[in-house]
């Protein structure tokens, strides 16, 4: 399945399809059973043309099953979801019971793992602001067993559509398809920017905008911990644009006669080009 608009914007990782999928696909890539890791290191190996899959075991933490739509795991967490609440926000050494979980599972968590449950990552001022931020998540679980990341262009549309379709673009071209989505709608809030962890930008959040009569696209990577762990794969300038797949013919039609056949997107693109060519040299 060919991208008009990774073609015409000429863009550097290829456009990744994200499916529901009853059995792992012949020789996708998969995290090892219950390993630390990042399901972005899944999307960006498919933006470089592999296909990757996850179940609930393999989805890298215990947080990305909810926030890919597969059984959600938190309850697994050290100390359970009240624990993973003071984990997002002050850190478990700020109450008893979380000094005593940390005790017990301190050799099994790893000294970084250590220090980010005791510490707390700190997105969230309270573990009660981190428990609203849980409650209002789109949660759904989704009718498959795995879900599997692999290039756009790999996709056989006879063999069923995408959910989604994830773009990992710099800021111009972020830019640029912000204003693509808008180019022929008529409301102005076509883009959701959430405060969620990367696997919700990719996963649960564009799922719910594909039931809206008008979805929104999903921005997404502005979880400062998928950043660090993709940075060797992506780089530090890239952000995730997901869009369900019932955009995609909506965006592919708006390319023709739009700014992106005018000069000024020519000349930012080409500006782009060539500051990936110095890096290089």
């Amino acid at each position: 399945m060919e991208c008009l608009i990774s073609q015409v914007m000429d863009l550097e990782l290829e456009p990744v399809a994200l499916l529901w999928q009853e059995q792992k696909p012949d020789g996708a890539y998969q995290l090892a059973e219950d390993k630390l890791g990042c399901i972005m290191e899944l999307v960006t190996r498919a933006a470089h043309g592999e296909t990757t899959t996850c179940d609930q075991k393999t989805a890298g933490c215990l947080s990305a099953g909810l926030g890919l739509g597969l059984e959600s795991r938190l309850k697994k967490f050290p100390g359970g979801p009240e624990c993973y609440c003071y984990y997002l926000s002050i850190g478990n050494k700020r109450w008893e019971r979380g000094r005593q979980v940390g005790e017990l599972v301190r050799m099994s968590l790893g000294e970084e793992y250590f220090s980010d449950f005791m510490e707390g990552r700190r997105y969230f001022r309270t573990p009660e602001l981190a428990r609203k931020f849980l409650a209002t998540l789109p949660t759904t679980e989704i009718p498959g067993n795995y879900v599997t990341f692999m290039p756009l262009k790999k996709v056989d549309p006879r063999e069923g559509a995408p959910q989604s379709v994830i773009f990992l673009v710099n800021p111009n071209q972020l830019a640029a398809l912000t204003t693509l989505v808008g180019y022929s709608r008529t409301s102005f809030d076509n883009i959701l920017f959430p405060q969620a962890s990367s696997c919700q930008a990719v996963g649960i959040f564009p799922y719910r905008e594909a039931l809206a009569i008008k979805p929104r696209a999903v921005v997404g990577l502005a979880d400062i911990h998928a950043r660090s762990q993709a940075q060797c794969l992506l780089g530090s300038d890239k952000m995730s644009f997901t869009i369900p797949f019932s955009m995609l013919p909506e965006l592919e039609q708006n390319v023709w006669g739009s700014f992106l056949e005018g000069q000024t997107w020519k000349d930012l693109s080409s500006s782009d080009n060539k500051e990936s060519i110095s890096h290089v040299i």
